[in-house]
């Protein structure tokens, strides 16, 4: 688990800035815009909301998720890569990200509907999809039976490392809420954006770490099948 972690952080130093320029790139407006819708147009309906923020995740955030990993992708192979050219990887491979972020998605919302145990190991088990869609060109279906296989031998592991990261990344994003929390006059459409945004960026290491679990796993055991690389 140290190991991967250490990666990651290796990887997020190197590579943090223009994961941060794609993520405000891709996500202060679609923040700004569902701050607004919520609290002026379903403040009164919040399962209304929950599924706008559901659709906007859905569309916009494969674009983000593949332009992240395409930035990862480019940079390990040794190939100059700018903001633009990671915006349009993203486009690119929206609608193999959108399909394979649905299945697995799905199948962990149904997996937690059976008393949690089965959405967390499904969680765990589909971690790698949204990388491998980018590094390998499989999609959907292919590309979950791909994680499982990848991450069998390795739930334990793998999901200390989650773990660990997560309380940390949870406790960043979850601190830029407090004043709107401890202070009514500022929880304004316009600072739950804000904070919003700001949450987003501090999550930003989830990216690298999953590509640092992909390299320690993949790259080791099947390097014949990463198509990004050479």
């Amino acid at each position: 688990m140290g190991a991967i972690l250490a990666d990651a952080w290796s990887i997020y130093r190197r590579n943090g800035l223009l994961l941060t320029a794609m993520m405000l790139m891709v996500w202060s407006p679609c923040e700004l815009l569902s701050s607004w819708v919520t609290y002026h147009v379903l403040a009164d309906s919040e399962w209304r909301s929950r599924l706008f923020l559901f659709i906007l995740d859905a569309l916009i955030g494969s674009i983000s998720v593949s332009g992240m990993y395409s930035i990862l992708k480019e940079r390990e192979a040794g190939r100059s890569v700018t903001l633009s050219s990671a915006l349009l990887a993203g486009f690119n491979l929206w609608m193999p990200m959108f399909l394979t972020r649905f299945i697995s998605h799905l199948a962990i919302y149904i997996g937690y509907l059976f008393l949690i145990l089965p959405g967390i190991y499904l969680t765990i088990r589909l971690i790698l999809v949204e990388v491998i869609v980018v590094m390998e060109g499989t999609s959907g279906f292919t590309a979950a039976f791909r994680s499982e296989k990848l991450t069998d031998g390795h739930f334990w592991r793998i999901g200390a490392t989650l773990l660990t990261a997560a309380v940390t990344m949870f406790v960043l994003s979850y601190a830029f809420f407090l004043p709107i929390i401890f202070v009514p006059a500022l929880n304004n459409w316009i600072t739950y954006a804000a904070a919003a945004i700001m949450g987003n960026v501090a999550s930003i290491f989830y990216y690298p770490l999953l590509w640092a679990i992909y390299r320690d796993i993949a790259i080791k055991t099947s390097p014949e099948r990463l198509s990004g690389l050479s």
